[in-house]
């Protein structure tokens, strides 16, 4: 639930689906159309983009720091990752 003040409503949420973090991962890149490459620049992750497709294939697990950096970039929380 959330609370409403005058005329402004929050922002549209995303429910992830996915089972796993990195499932959720590559299901929030592809929601918005992006390429691995893209997902990486719109995060500010300057390594390879090889990282993203091991998070993706759930072969590493993003740390916590990377974990935020999505969530403020795609505006939704990092419990959405859990």
């Amino acid at each position: 639930s959330f609370i409403v003040y005058g005329n402004v409503e929050p922002p549209p949420s995303i429910q992830l689906q996915a089972g796993s973090i990195g499932g959720r991962i590559r299901e929030l890149r592809e929601i918005h159309g992006l390429s691995q490459r893209e997902f990486a620049r719109k995060i500010g992750y300057d390594k390879e983009t090889a990282n993203i497709l091991l998070w993706e294939k759930n072969r590493h697990i993003p740390r916590l720091g990377n974990l935020l950096r999505i969530a403020e970039a795609f505006g939704i929380g990092v419990g959405s990752f859990f």
